[in-house]
């Protein structure tokens, strides 16, 4: 059983039925990885200096969006193509216990997700390091949608296969570390509770907006009453 509260974004009283992720810096300790990657970058192929301030201003945005502003080109695939040259300097890590979460939400037969702004490449090569493969019933990258959050309509296609599983979306928790997502799941009719594993918000900045949300997605199986 859920447990009782009524903040914005959050019904206790429904049933969830599927639990859906942010990545990066709610499953995967990213923002200091990139943030060092981006300065890097930026500094040794494109000769411009950056802090970290800067960096920060723009991150939650659309990768390559990012990219394109902190590194002001607009050649698609030359600014991908740069920073994938020197990714590997700059690995980032998973979360301690993520993993055994999401197991834990597959092995109670909950429909299990994952929504980023990265693509799918990316995704798929990440999920290998992690060892999360087969954890999830649903990915979504980028190359999926035209939308990014805070845009509900990033939501769709996981609308789309929900109502294939006759899931309803009030039924589908979204967790994520940012506004935009809780913005975004809000919009969407999806539930949501923030993490405060990002470099953006903390539990009091998402409690001010109203959203419910904890330390980190380990105490999420308890704060969902399953522990």
């Amino acid at each position: 059983m859920i447990k009782k509260g009524s903040s914005k974004g959050f019904n206790s009283s429904t049933d969830v039925r599927a639990v859906f992720f942010d990545l990066d810096d709610t499953l995967v300790a990213t923002w200091n990885a990139k943030c060092a990657h981006n300065i890097y970058v930026a500094k040794t192929e494109f000769g411009i200096d950056l802090d970290e301030k800067t960096v920060l201003e723009h991150y939650g945005k659309a990768l390559l969006e990012i990219r394109r502003i902190l590194f002001r080109c607009n050649d698609a695939m030359r600014v991908t193509e740069l920073a994938r040259k020197h990714e590997a300097k700059f690995p980032k890590q998973l979360l301690e216990g993520s993993a055994d979460v999401i197991k834990t939400f597959s092995d109670k037969e909950y429909l299990t997700g994952l929504v980023t702004a990265i693509d799918r490449f990316q995704l798929d090569d990440e999920i290998e390091s992690y060892g999360l493969d087969g954890l999830f019933s649903y990915t979504q990258t980028c190359d999926d949608t035209d939308f990014h959050k805070p845009d509900p309509c990033v939501f769709d296609p996981v609308l789309e296969f929900a109502k294939s599983k006759k899931i309803e979306p009030e039924q589908i928790l979204f967790v994520g570390d940012g506004l935009v997502d809780a913005l975004a799941a809000s919009g969407a009719g999806l539930q949501f509770v923030g993490v405060a594993t990002g470099p953006k918000m903390t539990i009091a900045d998402f409690e001010k907006e109203g959203f419910a949300a904890i330390d980190s997605v380990v105490d999420l199986p308890r704060y969902l009453g399953l522990e």
